[in-house]
């Protein structure tokens, strides 16, 4: 169960992602790029996740957010949320074109989900890995 500091986090992030001032810190992270293709930081993670068929997802900038845990019900439930963070929802799971890496976060809980970066996100690998590490979430990069 996610603490209250947790989920101000999530919504703060998934409300932030594609804004200058998120990108500026995340830019101003070095040293993510040499980290291999499962866990954040210095030790692998892993988990077993509970995720069943997206629900939906929400884009916006470089990114795409696929809902799978079993606190996201319906698809109208994500289409709120993503138009209140000024992202495109869409009822399907995320496009893999252009996709530089991804990171689970909450897996096993209720709210499991996975960020998807690409090409255009500012900060591509370096910015996503590094968001992914704040909350704490397993990067894949591709």
């Amino acid at each position: 169960m996610m603490n209250n500091s947790e989920e101000k986090k999530m919504r703060d992030w998934a409300a932030g992602f594609g804004t200058f001032a998120i990108a500026g810190v995340a830019l101003a992270v070095s040293g993510f790029l040499g980290l291999g293709t499962s866990g954040c930081g210095s030790s692998p993670k892993s988990c077993t996740s509970t995720s069943r068929a997206v629900v939906g997802s929400c884009t916006g900038t470089g990114f795409c957010n696929d809902f799978t845990g079993s606190a996201y019900l319906t698809a109208s439930q994500i289409e709120s949320t993503c138009k209140g963070s000024g992202a495109t929802f869409s009822a399907s799971a995320c496009p893999v074109a252009d996709l530089v890496g991804s990171c689970l976060v909450y897996c096993g809980n209720s709210y499991e989900s996975t960020y998807h970066y690409y090409a255009e996100f500012p900060g591509g690998v370096t910015s996503g890995a590094r968001q992914c590490s704040e909350l704490k979430g397993a990067w894949t990069a591709n």
